[in-house]
């Protein structure tokens, strides 16, 4: 089973905040700002309403998808390179982490939301 743990949250004071730990059993979670088929809600303008999902299946890593032109910005934790992710699939491993909410027009220490991927 993986699991994602936040990492930062800016929904301070707002009424609706991300969890702290999402489980990621077989099948997909969306993350967005809004719309009937989220599972991971995440309040910001920096968010599409449909953000990106996770889709994980038996036997095989978490695969990061779906991605908005957004962008998601991943940091692996085997030391890689950072990735801007748009519109594409990437695999995703133990410990990486995945930021949403990127403001392309701001630094790069502006991401709202950080989540770390856990095995457990």
């Amino acid at each position: 089973m993986w699991t994602l743990e936040l990492v930062t949250d800016p929904a301070v004071g707002d009424s609706v905040k991300s969890p702290a730990t999402i489980s990621l059993g077989d099948g997909t979670t969306t993350f967005g700002r809004e719309g009937g088929d989220i599972t991971v809600l995440l309040p910001s303008p920096h968010i599409s309403k449909t953000h990106a999902s996770i889709t994980v299946a038996q036997g095989s890593p978490p695969l990061l998808s779906d991605v908005s032109s957004n962008g998601c910005k991943i940091i692996r934790s085997s030391g890689g390179p950072q990735e801007k992710v748009k519109k594409k699939s990437v695999p995703l491993g133990e410990g990486d982490e995945i930021q949403f909410g990127l403001d392309a027009r701001k630094a790069l220490d502006n991401i709202e939301y950080r989540y770390v991927l856990r095995q457990t």
